[in-house]
């Protein structure tokens, strides 16, 4: 009994650690899209879609970066999916990266 209890452990430790180095590989990526413009987005909810994201074709697992209200024109809702891999699936608005890059411009004095 106690061989299984501490094999139970340390499954349970091992799949923290990968869903803890999942989430940090989604985090570093969905902050390398939207880089230094903290202030255009000052409310992040991150979720993470184990049963699939049904905003995009073939229900991908993924995480979820949900920012609102954003500053950028036109955009009341911006989101990242993020594959627990760390690979960048979508955003929503498809051309995020592009409005990010315009309205950091538009900051400059």
């Amino acid at each position: 009994m106690a061989r299984l209890v501490k094999w139970v452990f340390t499954l349970a430790f091992i799949a923290a650690i990968a869903l803890g180095a999942s989430w940090a590989a989604a985090f570093y990526r969905a902050g390398a899209l939207i880089g230094t413009n903290t202030d255009a987005f000052p409310t992040r909810q991150v979720t993470l879609a184990y049963r699939g994201t049904d905003r995009l074709p073939g229900k991908p697992i993924a995480w979820v970066f949900t920012y609102t209200p954003t500053k950028l024109p036109g955009v009341r809702v911006a989101r990242i999916f993020v594959s627990p891999t760390g690979t960048v699936i979508a955003t929503e608005p498809r051309d995020l990266p592009a409005r990010i890059d315009a309205w950091a411009k538009a900051q400059i004095p």
